[in-house]
């Protein structure tokens, strides 16, 4: 679950210490002391440094790149009025980076929204303007009060960026996770084009964007007057157009839909087969056709028969086996005889045989070849490669790169085995037991011997881990030896002998009696102590002989480098990993094809597409033998291009094995639609990945408006515990794959089949989720009650359930609307119930944040005598609607 965080606005280190401008009054200065500091020590009293930074009247343009979002975008139509337009910028401290406002906490950006009615400005066109501009024919009502706008931008942080890290220490370390965001506080009218406008908000950047210099204003002037009623130019740095509609908001949109008619999805059609190309001694029957097939179908859709002209299987058959023969036999050379040109033989490099025949129907190579209508499909394949040839032969030679520098450390680690084993086999193999125990010291908790490792079994006969270390061998060989050449002293590791065998202490030394009377009597001091040998240190161990122990080291040492390689390099098969010699890499292109497809032709993904009724869901399901026949067609396309590119691979391999987008990052194989096609051993259509259940996937297919306006909708499918839906009980399963097919129609796979659903149709129910990434603002048309009363649907009986996740309390809706009186104002139970009967707009529809006083009855106060634009945003901030649709009424 995604949280977030707003904050009030963002200011950078250096803007926080600036002072009011002097001069020109369209800078701020900032005021600096620099020391000098030589070996930590001062070199001196510190120097004032002052500097005038950016304003907003040095701005003449705003880069586009800047911009990350704008809503409604430009040329959206059925916008929902009681949404407030808003601007995100990618910077969290863009709209206060040039404004000339120091107020504390209550900080006015330097530009602003206004969204304006056609009747109310005209574009002007001014000399020397650097920017378009516009006049505005009476700003009081037309444009926000300026003195507020401090209450309509602010901060948005991603809070699952960095857990436990303060909001604001999170602003400044990790720019990716925060942005700004600009609100329009206008209240829209229904069915009205409005132009949305990007301002400068003080007259300072006015100035600089009309090409005028300041005119003696102010430091701080705004750029209108909030009552002023004459016409007034201003410049402005983005433009956008809408259309308003009061009663097509996401409940309605997703109340609309209905199952799709069966006679306007998945139609079938055929292609003309009549003119297969030159074959000497045959004529294609007169309107000779075969069947069109589609990647989706509908369910329970099959194979079929081969529809290929009989009289043409075997000419076809005979002349795929001789350019297959021809390719296999032939050489590039200049003398060599030119190749056959023929037809391609789909995947004949991953094929089980080199012929083609027309009688093995079970098998995916003949039945693909000369089947017309799989031929094209594979075709098809091999066009959309080629139309993207450049781009995916570009991720090919990058990852050529890669294994080249894998290739280069593969060379490193196979030197270093070689050398590896002539180090074991003339050195290490040639040490005494001891010597070459304690110099593998830092690999006996890791070396297995027995049923544990040797540290394990040197602890267990009690011997000491530092018995046989090499810091005691280290600090043995520094004893001098005298009158002879010096030599490596060495620990030896018992081998078994009692305590009683270790030499015996020697006796203590007598003290003579005179020696005693002379120091106790003559002296006066206190008695001798008898001296006391101390016994020889013995450490009692079991029986273990140190040859024992470094014999399994021999195979450790040599296998090293090998197992460092495994480790380091991804992708290594077992038989790499004992030669460390790479094979030819076939690269693995992480690229779904299927959107590639609907780029150019999208009917082919879906036929009938443009007889879809609006409004509708259909549920079809992935048709296998297109999949498989399109990817063996795309493989083969590539697999030449790079023979012809000379790039190094395996031929036989299949670097494109995605056809749906299934969101899946590089390297995972469950994105995967099919396995490597040399390994396929069952008829075309059945050659499912390993991680498959082996059946073909339900898909849904939604053509609204909501997909249009919204943009990919969160599609669940729910079993539910019960013939009725309830939040939070059933099974969801979530879609494998989705994309688009055009600007209202969208679709969704999952692993289901249509079989299971209908058995039990009755508890399944299709979720449909407002998209929750885009966030958006604005008050209610009235309160919840209230707004499902509104016309024109009024008295219309709900055809399925309804759900405002998290914005009702009701358990179900009643069959019918209900009007519901508008609640007092002190009555509203939670910020979501805020709608726009509680606002006191301005003369120009904007809200006037200092008279509107909602109250709650439970939450925090957010619009009191403490609030900021993060609070007002709060409670502005628009939950995401679900709708829940019975799967029976879409099957």
């Amino acid at each position: 679950m995604t949280t977030f965080s707003l904050l009030p606005h963002a200011s950078s280190p250096l803007a926080v210490d600036v002072v009011p401008p002097t001069g020109d009054g369209i800078r701020r200065r900032v005021e600096l002391q620099v020391g000098v500091e030589v070996d930590g020590a001062p070199a001196g009293p510190p120097i004032g440094v002052t500097r005038d930074l950016r304003g907003a009247g040095d701005v003449i343009g705003i880069d586009r790149r800047m911009i990350s979002r704008v809503e409604p975008a430009t040329g959206s139509r059925a916008v929902e009025p009681n949404y407030l337009p808003l601007v995100e910028f990618v910077d969290a401290d863009f709209p206060w980076r040039y404004t000339l406002d120091r107020t504390v906490g209550r900080l006015r950006p330097w530009l602003v929204l206004a969204a304006l009615r056609a009747e109310e400005f005209e574009f002007v066109e001014l000399a020397g303007a650097p920017l378009p501009a516009i006049r505005v024919r009476e700003p009081r009502t037309a444009l926000p009060d300026l003195a507020q706008s401090w209450a309509w931008a602010h901060v948005h942080v991603s809070r699952d960026a960095a857990p436990g890290v303060p909001v604001d220490e999170l602003v400044r370390t990790r720019p990716d996770a925060s942005f700004a965001r600009l609100l329009c506080p206008r209240r829209l009218a229904d069915s009205t084009v409005y132009h949305l406008f990007l301002l400068p908000a003080f007259e300072a950047g006015r100035a600089a964007g009309l090409g005028r210099g300041a005119g003696g204003a102010a430091w701080d002037a705004p750029a209108w007057d909030a009552a002023g009623d004459q016409p007034h130019e201003l410049p402005f740095y983005l433009h956008s157009r809408f259309v308003t509609s009061g009663v097509e908001d996401f409940e309605v949109l997703a109340r609309r839909l209905r199952p799709a008619p069966a006679a306007t999805i998945a139609t079938r059609r055929t292609a003309r087969a009549d003119d297969p190309g030159f074959l000497t001694g045959y004529a294609a029957p007169a309107g000779a056709a075969v069947t069109l097939h589609d990647a989706l179908a509908r369910p329970g859709t099959t194979l079929g028969p081969n529809e290929t002209d009989p009289a043409l299987l075997p000419r076809l058959a005979e002349t795929l086996t001789e350019a297959i023969a021809a390719e296999t036999e032939g050489a590039d050379a200049p003398d060599a005889e030119d190749p056959l040109l023929a037809p391609p033989a789909y995947g004949w490099r991953s094929a089980p045989t080199r012929d083609v025949r027309p009688e093995r129907t079970d098998t995916w190579f003949d039945r693909l070849n000369v089947d017309l209508a799989l031929r094209e499909v594979a075709g098809l394949g091999a066009r959309t490669v080629r139309q993207r040839s450049e781009e995916l032969l570009r991720l090919c030679w990058a990852q050529h790169e890669e294994a080249v520098a894998a290739t280069e450390r593969l060379g490193r680690f196979r030197l270093a085995a070689v050398l590896a084993e002539r180090l074991v086999t003339r050195r290490f193999a040639r040490l005494p037991a001891q010597a070459a125990l304690a110099a593998v010291e830092p690999l006996q908790p890791y070396q297995r011997v027995g049923g544990g490792t040797v540290r394990d079994a040197l602890r267990r006969v009690g011997v000491p881990a530092t018995f046989a270390s090499r810091d005691l061998r280290r600090a043995a060989a520094k004893r001098p030896v005298r009158g002879a050449t010096p030599a490596v002293p060495m620990p030896t590791l018992p081998s078994g002998r009692d305590v009683a065998g270790l030499p015996t202490p020697a006796k203590p030394i007598a003290v003579p009696a005179a020696l005693t009377r002379f120091v106790t009597d003559v002296l006066g001091a206190a008695p001798v102590f008898e001296p006391v040998t101390s016994p020889v240190l013995a450490v009692p161990v079991g029986a273990l002989r140190a040859a024992q122990l470094v014999a399994p080291f021999h195979a450790t040492l040599t296998r090293l480098p090998g197992a460092k390689a495994a480790a380091v390099l991804e992708g290594l098969s077992g038989a790499e990993r004992a030669r460390l010699v790479p094979a030819a890499r076939t690269p693995a292109l992480p690229v779904e094809l299927a959107p590639m497809l609907v780029a150019t032709a999208p009917e082919r993904l879906l036929s009938g597409l443009d007889g879809l009724p609006e409004d509708t869901v259909a549920l079809l399901e992935e048709h296998r033998p297109f999949v498989e026949a399109f990817l063996v067609g795309a493989n083969h396309e590539l697999s030449d291009e790079l023979r012809w590119r000379g790039f190094p691979t395996d031929a036989r391999g299949t670097p494109l094995a995605r056809f749906w987008d299934r969101g899946r990052p590089a390297g995972d194989i469950t994105a995967e639609d099919i396995p490597p096609v040399s390994t396929w051993t069952r008829p075309l259509g059945q050659n499912f990945p390993a991680h498959d259940d082996g059946r073909a996937d339900l898909v849904v297919v939604l053509r609204s408006d909501a997909v249009r306006r919204f943009g990919q909708l969160v599609v669940v499918l729910n079993r539910g515990t019960s013939t009725g839906w309830q939040p939070g009980q059933g099974t969801d399963h979530h879609p494998v794959f989705f994309g688009r097919l055009g600007p209202d129609v969208a679709y969704y796979g999952f692993a289901l089949a249509r079989d299971q659903v209908l058995a039990d149709r009755n508890r399944y129910f299709l979720v449909l989720h407002e998209p929750v990434g885009r966030l958006r603002f604005g008050f209610d048309v009235a309160t919840a009650s209230v707004r499902r009363g509104r016309q024109p649907y009024g008295e219309m009986p709900l055809p399925f359930a309804l759900r405002s996740m998290g914005r009702t309390r009701e358990a179900a809706l009643p069959t019918k609307f209900v009007r519901v009186p508008i609640p007092p104002i002190t009555a509203i139970p939670t910020w979501d119930d805020l709608s726009w009967s509680h606002a006191t707009l301005g003369p120009g529809g904007y809200v006037d944040v200092t008279a509107t006083r909602p109250r709650v009855t439970s939450g925090p106060d957010w619009w009191g005598p403490g609030a900021t634009s993060a609070t007002i945003a709060r409670s502005l901030w628009q939950r995401p609607v679900a709708v829940v649709v019975p799967a029976r009424r879409l099957l």
